[in-house]
């Protein structure tokens, strides 16, 4: 009996040592292969964002492959602070000439919620489709906290200018860490906050509190 589970245990910590050493491979090798990859997107990419007389080519090589569009999509969602003010019509060019909408809807149909995270985030620099705001915006009702912060000011970047009727909609109470980014989205999508204070008037607590917090940074 002693003999079985000495066995038993053995044939354990072997199969635990082989998976470890396979999961030490594959990360390996994605090092190996992503770095390159990200070099030469981010150098694509910033060309692409220069400004001048002709637009250098938005079509990035390889993105057929699922291994590059991920590279190129966790590079935007990376360099999302660099975007601001960044012509959108050059930025929807890239997602649609390397089919990167219908990557991000199929990363947010698995059921991690840190991907789907990931993927959506890309659309709060970068204007959604319309296509694909019936299928993203039911994030907005998640209860993972973080994926609904990140679908609500993806649904808001869509349409900067509804943005307080799509407020008025949100069916959760805002938080201040959600009204500082939707604060951020509307000044940078160059939506007019000095009448703050008629937001107060509302009857949607959400846009209440918005309001509140918008008088507050203001005064900052």
């Amino acid at each position: 009996m002693g003999t079985l589970v000495l066995g038993t245990l053995v044939g354990l910590l072997t199969l635990l040592y082989a998976v470890i050493l396979a999961e030490v491979a594959v990360v390996r090798l994605y090092r190996r292969f992503s770095g390159p990859i990200r070099e030469k997107y981010t150098r694509q990419l910033l060309e692409c964002l220069q400004p001048g007389d002709t637009l250098p080519s938005t079509r990035f090589p390889d993105t057929e492959y699922l291994f590059h569009r991920r590279r190129l999509i966790e590079l935007l969602g990376e360099l999302s602070p660099m975007l601001e003010g960044v012509e959108h019509r050059i930025l929807r060019l890239i997602f649609y000439n390397n089919d990167l909408d219908r990557h991000i809807l199929q990363e947010c149909r698995w059921k991690n919620e840190l991907r789907k995270t990931r993927a959506l985030s890309v659309f709060v620099d970068v204007p959604m489709p319309d296509e694909l705001t019936d299928e993203l915006g039911r994030f907005r009702d998640s209860a993972n906290l973080e994926l609904r912060m990140v679908a609500l000011l993806a649904w808001l970047n869509h349409d900067p200018e509804a943005l307080f009727e799509r407020l008025a909609e949100h069916p959760h109470p805002l938080s201040d860490r959600e009204c500082a980014n939707i604060y951020a989205l509307a000044r940078r999508r160059g939506v007019a906050l000095e009448g703050a204070g008629e937001l107060l008037r509302s009857g949607n607590p959400s846009v209440i509190r918005f309001g509140r917090n918008v008088l507050k940074l203001n005064e900052v």
